[in-house]
């Protein structure tokens, strides 16, 4: 990496200029066409970056930060090449860490993705000046690494505007995990999420891993949170948090306990809200909140705080406003949620916070939602209790 200095050095000896220049990525491809037709998105805010003139021996950075909003930066650079003749030849690289605290790791978290753009020869920044720099992953783990990138910064944005919080979120994405931890499915730990290979193209996958980590630091407080992050980073640290036993190899088809049924109704919950707002392209099966609205559609079910969609039906019923599924013909909520989508989610968020992550529904339900309800709020909620069988708890 070029010195401060002879940045500096360069800078005085060819002036610099101004540019604003839109980055976008492919995202996804259009498989309906022959060939598949490339789909484009912005680069998300906050993705690190490398302006790079190419040079015979080593090349120089010209400009390193953060791209802007929708994309759009504007950043200053040199306008020619001392070291060579005319105008820098740039090219642009991109890793997979964001000054918004979400990086997307290469099996392990220091082997970031990235990727770089072909060089633009005896390009000023006059030149680029409004143009469309676009990132396409040369291979298909690039690819999918890009859509995961897209993806992960678009539902880390939704949480937090809706939430008001605009403090620094770390989450890790290890990508693809099963190459590295011999793992057959998906799954979260604090500050972690690891993903195998094929769910990079499955949304509400990515939604539901990182649904974890909304309720790991929701739950924890952020002081808990970041500390546990930390140590889960470093070798030969265990994080002081207990393992949830029941949520590996879990299913919605059976009676995992009443903590994994907490931890994963929660993420079956932000899973199909995310999925319904973000917007989701690529599903498992159909609409992710299609059994959530009525776990009895699902068929074979157990009911209970055991049951992890009884849990995430309570929860979404409790965020529903009855006219978010116009075409479901069944929708039983007893509370009806006022506001939008983010609204409606603020509130019910508010409620999942400074409690172990090992609480189980009916520590939360009894804790911190019980006490805040007026005389009708509680009837209302003990009428989907009863509705999400988990009427015991009242």
């Amino acid at each position: 990496m070029q010195s401060e200095a002879a940045i500096t050095a360069q800078a005085a000896y060819c002036g610099t200029s101004s540019t604003t220049i839109f980055f976008s990525q492919v995202i996804d491809y259009d498989y309906s066409v022959s060939p598949p037709k490339p789909i484009y998105g912005t680069m998300p805010e906050g993705t690190y970056f490398r302006a790079v003139d190419n040079a015979t021996f080593t090349d120089r950075i010209l400009y390193e930060g953060f791209t802007g909003a929708s994309g759009l930066t504007t950043f200053s650079y040199a306008n020619c090449d001392p070291a060579g003749s005319g105008q820098p030849d740039v090219y642009f690289i991109f890793e997979t860490r964001s000054s918004k605290g979400i990086t997307a790791s290469h099996g392990t978290v220091k082997r970031r993705h990235w990727w770089r753009t072909n060089t633009y020869w005896d390009y000023a920044p006059s030149n680029f000046d409004r143009r469309r720099i676009v990132a396409i992953g040369d291979n298909a783990e690039a690819i999918n690494t890009q859509r995961l990138w897209y993806k992960v910064n678009r539902v880390y944005d939704w949480n937090r505007t809706a939430l008001g919080d605009n403090s620094t979120f770390k989450v890790d994405f290890l990508y693809p995990a099963s190459d590295y931890f011999g793992i057959a499915t998906s799954r979260a730990a604090i500050g972690q999420v690891q993903l195998v290979y094929a769910h990079a193209n499955v949304d509400d996958i990515i939604f539901h891993e990182f649904g974890h980590e909304v309720y790991y630091r929701r739950m924890l407080g952020d002081y808990k949170y970041h500390v546990s992050h930390a140590c889960a980073m470093k070798s030969g640290c265990t994080p002081s948090f207990p393992a949830c036993g029941g949520c590996i190899g879990h299913s919605i088809s059976k009676n995992i306990g009443p903590e994994a049924a907490m931890i994963e109704g929660w993420a079956g919950f932000f899973e199909g809200v995310t999925a319904l707002n973000v917007p989701a392209t690529n599903v498992r099966s159909g609409a992710p909140y299609k059994y959530i609205e009525d776990p009895n559609d699902r068929g074979g079910v157990p009911t209970g705080p055991g049951a992890e969609l009884r849990v995430a039906a309570y929860l979404w019923d409790f965020w529903d406003d009855n006219t978010t599924i116009a075409d479901f013909v069944y929708d039983n909520d007893a509370v009806v949620s006022t506001g939008t989508a983010k609204e409606r989610y603020k509130k019910v968020a508010g409620y999942f916070k400074d409690m172990s992550i090992s609480s189980e529904f009916i520590n939360v339900w009894r804790t911190n939602i019980k006490p805040t309800l007026d005389s009708t709020e509680l009837l209302n909620h003990q009428k989907i209790l009863n509705l999400n069988t988990l009427g015991g708890v009242y």
